[in-house]
């Protein structure tokens, strides 16, 4: 099951996407949090996918 970590990097966001601990995607996302927090919102939604937990 994939699950995301959000990470600021240089005052703009990004969604690290992991198979297990295998990074298989990034996804760039904003420099406003509230804009990125929609964004990952979104993908939550269309992907199922999950905040990762460790």
């Amino acid at each position: 099951m994939f699950c995301y970590r959000l990470v600021l990097v240089d005052d703009r966001y990004f969604m690290y996407i992991y198979d297990g601990d295998k990074i298989i995607g990034l996804i760039p996302l904003d420099k406003n949090q509230s804009t990125s927090m929609g964004k990952v919102k979104e993908y939550e939604d269309r992907f199922g996918w999950k905040q990762c937990v460790n």
